[in-house]
């Protein structure tokens, strides 16, 4: 469990790290930076690289979620449960995500039901 614990406690540090790191990189954040002040070819480059940035850093909020929430199943002692089904989850899961929430089966069952509502939805366009 330790080693687990371990790991968990490296992602947290890189993911706030990278955080830190992708707010000083956002174009927008510049204190210097004015609307319409540049070409158009540098503002609309200036705006995607802005987008980019904020993807990255939801995606990095999220694992970031997922990594503090298994740290506070580890202290309460109710780490490596399946949250869906109530069982253990593997112990090769959980070396291979640390933050895995649910078990193999459960993870594979909610990622089908993703994929079916995104077809539903772009059917639906």
């Amino acid at each position: 469990m330790n080693e687990l614990k371990n790991s968990l406690d490296e992602k947290k540090i890189d993911l706030d790290r990278e955080l830190v790191l992708l707010a000083k990189e956002d174009s927008f954040a510049d204190p210097d930076r004015t609307v319409g002040n540049a070409e158009e070819a540098d503002e609309a480059s200036e705006e995607t690289s802005h987008i980019e940035n904020d993807l990255k850093e939801d995606v990095a909020n999220k694992s970031l979620g997922l990594v503090e929430k298994a740290i506070a199943k580890i202290e309460a002692g109710n780490y490596g449960i399946c949250e869906v089904g109530g069982e253990a989850i593997g112990e090769d899961r959980l070396k291979a995500m640390p933050e895995a929430e649910n078990c193999v089966a459960h993870e594979k069952a909610d990622e089908a039901v993703e994929i079916a509502e995104d077809i539903v939805e772009k059917s639906e366009e």
